[in-house]
């Protein structure tokens, strides 16, 4: 089996019946269930902890949620962190408890690196609309510790740089671990229409630019090709005005803690005529999780105060839905080339019932307004 969302050679030697704490209540938890299974290993996995408040109380394959607060009640032998975007806040949060790393607890949650759907999800933009043109400079926001989108966009003859928040476990510019998914990244390159007009030997040349391996088998990124800037926030990007000519982002936007603030720093560093390409993940994502009793339009039944309490001590999901996307980009100077919903999602009469009134009409209804639209991607122009 292949795992994303965990790294099988973090994952430490686990005894018979050892007292075993999760922390995450998400896939990586689900995989390691699977890896234990598969490895033989049969530790004695008393719970899962997780900052979400909102899960506490439910279960993960029969496992307990249970609160943070509970680990030093608890009699267990090692904590592993399973989550993936907030494991190195919960690492912290750990240490602060009085916890050391290797000795109380392992980090081996790990971001999803041979995936080439960001790729895909651009390219199918460019061929649609042809706005990148050779040369381009592209700032993908958001690579999640893996520059395979860059590594592709450079042999392609575009200019890419990338930035994020946090770390994702990114190796730079050493990435000999990852290596062998960076040499995918060049198989598949080579396979798109794009690379017979340009030539294997121009794709293999721009590839060997970026991606130095020595003799004694080390891999290191160009730094000066390939820059990546972190920590960085959308809200802040730190870059001139008027200096990029396209920035994209993929399951980013939803964890903007203020979408109008991110959509005038896009404007402001776009050259005019500049393009932004996104794909934005708007459902509750805990919508994604094997715990029961949520659905895309979960987080719509808490209050604006009780949101930003499930969200204090977890990764930041905003509530903007798509069309609000759209009309925050046409609002702030943008003209909309391109927007497409992915999924929609039909609340039943209990589910609209369980809706914050906030959310609602005085008689309990849904406003005439509302989308069941779910997820959505698009592509606008600076004016």
């Amino acid at each position: 089996m292949e795992y994303g969302w965990i790294a099988p050679e973090s994952v430490p030697w686990l005894k018979e019946n050892e007292p075993v704490l999760l922390f995450g209540a998400g896939q990586g938890t689900v995989e390691l269930l699977a890896y234990l299974e598969e490895q033989q290993q049969h530790p004695d996995l008393i719970g899962i902890v997780d900052n979400d408040c909102s899960m506490w109380g439910k279960s993960l394959h029969g496992l307990p949620i249970v609160p943070p607060s509970s680990i030093p009640e608890s009699e267990w032998s090692k904590i592993i962190i399973t989550t993936v975007s907030g494991r190195d806040q919960v690492a912290a949060q750990l240490q602060a408890m009085g916890y050391a790393e290797f000795t109380h607890y392992h980090r081996i949650g790990t971001y999803p690196a041979a995936s080439v759907m960001n790729l895909l999800i651009l390219n199918d933009m460019q061929r649609a609309f042809n706005f990148m043109k050779e040369g381009d400079s592209v700032l993908h926001v958001g690579p999640g510790g893996f520059l395979s989108l860059e590594v592709a966009l450079h042999c392609l003859g575009f200019r890419p740089l990338s930035m994020d928040a946090y770390s994702f476990s990114m190796h730079y510019p050493e990435t000999t671990h990852r290596l062998q998914q960076y040499l995918s990244v060049l198989d598949y390159v080579l396979r798109m229409p794009q690379a017979a007009a340009l030539g294997e030997e121009t794709i293999r040349r721009r590839f060997d630019e970026v991606l130095h391996i020595r003799q004694d088998g080390r891999a290191f990124l160009d730094t000066e090709r390939l820059p990546y800037m972190m920590p960085a926030r959308y809200s802040a990007i730190p870059l001139p005005d008027n200096s990029l000519d396209t920035i994209c982002s993929f399951a980013v936007l939803e964890h903007v803690r203020d979408p109008l603030q991110a959509i005038r720093e896009t404007w402001r560093v776009l050259k005019p005529g500049g393009f932004a390409a996104h794909r934005t993940t708007t459902r509750d994502h805990r919508s994604y999780s094997a715990v029961l009793g949520y659905h895309p339009f979960s987080y719509l039944n808490e209050s604006p105060a009780s949101w930003e309490s499930i969200n204090e001590n977890k990764f930041y999901q905003n509530r903007v839905l798509p069309d609000q996307w759209k009309e925050l980009f046409t609002r702030n100077g943008f003209a909309l080339l391109h927007y497409r919903e992915l999924h929609t999602y039909d609340l039943s009469a209990d589910e609209v019932a369980a809706l914050h009134a906030d959310f609602k009409n005085p008689d309990g209804t849904l406003p005439a307004n509302f989308s069941n639209a779910v997820d959505c991607e698009l592509l606008a122009r600076k004016l």
